[in-house]
């Protein structure tokens, strides 16, 4: 059994992961949407969690994570493109999971505080 549902590039198995991605730019919209363009995938940084743990965590969680900007300009969630969270929302999904998160979800804490602290963001890429 894993220690972390949120686990880094070196422990992946497979390739069906969600990736949670810091958003380095500072022009990370275009035209009032996700501007796909400047993602990079593979960073380092990044954390991952399975298609089947964040299905499971989603629904419990739903309404802190449904509220990204994605591609076509829209708010929601899309599990197979971009979500982008501008800082002040990262800042407040980091506030409200830190008070509500226990231990299995560590990693995904510090993470979310890093990305409050630096950057421009992040970025949920979908499956």
């Amino acid at each position: 059994m894993r220690e972390y549902l949120f686990i880094a590039e070196n422990e992946r198995i497979g390739s069906c992961y969600l990736e949670f991605q810091f958003c380095k730019s500072d022009v990370s919209i275009k035209n009032n949407s996700v501007d796909i363009d400047i993602i990079e995938h593979w960073q380092n940084d990044l954390l991952f969690i399975s298609d089947e743990d964040f299905g499971d965590f989603y629904k419990s969680y739903s309404t802190v994570f449904n509220c990204a900007l994605l591609a076509n300009g829209e708010t929601g969630f899309n599990w197979y493109g971009p979500n982008y969270y501008s800082k002040a929302v990262t800042e407040k999904v980091f506030q409200k999971l830190n008070k509500e998160l226990d231990n299995e979800y560590k990693n995904l804490i510090l993470w979310l505080e890093k990305a409050a602290d630096k950057d421009n963001g992040f970025y949920i890429l979908g499956i």
